[in-house]
This record gives C-alpha cells, structure tokens and sequence, in this order.
C-alpha cells in the first residue's frame, strides 16, 4: 500500500552458517525489552493467525539467493497444510537497508523455541528440547533423544511391543513425513535436520521441515537419488555427518514400512502432485518477476 505498518527498535545480527559468505547475507530481528519492545505486533503472515512475533528472520535464499530465491518456501509451503511438520511461514519482500537497495528476501518466522511453542500452543517455551543435526542442543536438554536413539539401535524392532514403545516416543507419521519430502525434493543440504519435544510425559519427538535451499539443485545422475541419501548407511549431509541409524532400522520393521510406502504415495498423488508443484512455483516466482 505504500504506508508504513510497523516500527520498531530492535535487536539485528547477521544469519546463516555457510550463507554468510554470499554477498546478500539473511538476518535475524529479533524484539528486546531494552530496546523498547518485548514483540514484533504486526500479523506478517497469511498463512498463521498470530499477531505478535518474538523474532523474524530475512532470508535471501543462502545458496539459492543467486538461483531461484524460492525453493525453500515452495517446498515449505507444499507440505504446510498436508503434514504435521513444522514449518516456517513466509512473506516475500524487498529490503532496503540504511536506504541502500539489498535486494528480494524472503521474511520468515524464525525457527527456535518461541515459534514452536506458538505453532503447539506450549505454554513455557523452557518447557522444550530443540535439538540440531546430530543432537546437538539448542534448547534444553538431548538426554531423552539419546535414549530413544538407544532404545532403536539395541532393541529388536519388529518386535510389536519395541515398536509401540518407539511410537510413544515419537511422532512416527511425522518422522516419516519428514523423511519424505527430503527425498522427493533430493535435497542435498541434509545436516540441516531440526527436532523436537515438549518436556511432559506425553511429549513425543517431531521434526521441522526447512532450509531447502539445495533442494531440485544438482542435476549430475548420480546424485538425484534422495532416498538413497536417508539411508546412507554411511550418514547424510555434509561429510556424512548426520546418522540415518533411526530411519534404516524402523524400515526393519513391516508396520513401519508399508505405513513409509502409504505416505510416500499420498504424497505423490496429493502434496507433490505435478499439477500443484508447478502452480505454487509459478505463483511465487510471478510474485517477483518484475522485481528481477
């Protein structure tokens, strides 16, 4: 419209890991008390109900950003309303900073504990385990995780009552959900795996889909089976660094498996059905061709 909606003093740092070194970096806001202001109140998002964010991010794509600058919210939005898995909503834009022209981004909710605690109606965002790549902490503790990563590797999985057990531990549709849209968009960015818990006896591990930025990237043959890479006895991601320990043993399991191959195609024929991928990929990069 042309008019100012928000304004706001607030906390800025520059975001990403390997995606600092582009010339366009992302950025996290972030609202602090002693800046003025303890939230974001400006409803951002089409797609979420909420009016009030603790922090957003402006993210120009990272090893996207001199592509297409929309894989990761095409992919993201795809499976917003056909899974249970975290996302995180989007507004495209254009960033001036200082007056200076930055270029297309993309606003993001940013991915930690006060966005989930907000998707899951989690009273105490304290009240989470959010863990990265191979367990590592970013909120909490990695102490139940590691046990349910025992409980997997050193107890027979075809057993039924091993596998009920699992199922109360984790989101087990969801986990495969997860599994799923990294292998049908072959992303080949896959230490960027974030998981979480509410700290209750019913908190069960589920998974956030982001950061497909490398997602339809890689056109060599040999590297465009995504299946074979979540079960990489070797690990996935970077270097192999990421175990896929979790997934090749529960495949073990018959339940588990045929429930794999359901999901699989109700993704084909529903969340990544060609007519629908092609419709969001245009609608999204119309929403910035004149600007390009």
């Amino acid at each position: 419209t042309g008019k100012q909606q928000v304004s706001l003093d607030a906390g800025i740092r520059i975001f990403g890991a390997f995606s600092r070194r582009k010339d366009q970096k992302g950025f996290s806001i972030r609202a602090k008390e002693r800046h003025g202001s303890a939230n974001i109140d400006y409803p951002f998002f089409e797609t979420r109900p909420y009016t009030s964010y603790k922090s957003i991010t402006l993210r120009a794509g990272a090893q996207d950003c001199t592509q297409s600058k929309i894989r990761d919210i095409v992919i993201t939005d795809l499976v917003r309303e056909t899974t249970t898995l975290d996302v995180a909503a989007y507004k495209q834009s254009v960033v001036y900073i200082n007056g200076q022209y930055w270029g297309i981004y993309n606003i993001r909710e940013k991915i930690n504990k006060y966005m989930i605690a907000q998707h899951n109606n989690i009273e105490n965002p304290e009240n989470i385990d959010l863990l990265v790549a191979n367990s590592r902490v970013l909120v909490g503790d990695n102490s139940d995780y590691k046990a349910l990563e025992n409980y997997i590797e050193n107890n027979d999985v075809t057993d039924p009552e091993v596998y009920a057990e699992i199922g109360r531990r984790m989101d087990i549709q969801n986990f495969i959900d997860w599994n799923i849209v990294e292998a049908w968009s072959n992303n080949a960015d896959l230490g960027n795996i974030k998981y979480w818990r509410e700290r209750s006896p019913e908190g069960k591990w589920r998974w956030i889909a982001y950061d497909f930025d490398w997602a339809f990237f890689h056109s060599n043959p040999s590297t465009l089976n995504g299946l074979a890479r979540i079960t990489n006895e070797k690990g996935m991601g970077a270097n192999r660094g990421i175990s896929t320990m979790i997934l090749r043993r529960l495949l073990q399991n018959s339940t588990f498996k045929e429930l794999f191959l359901e999901r699989y195609a109700y993704h084909l024929k529903n969340t990544f059905a060609t007519d629908r991928v092609l419709a969001k990929m245009e609608e999204l990069s119309s929403n910035i061709e004149d600007e390009i």
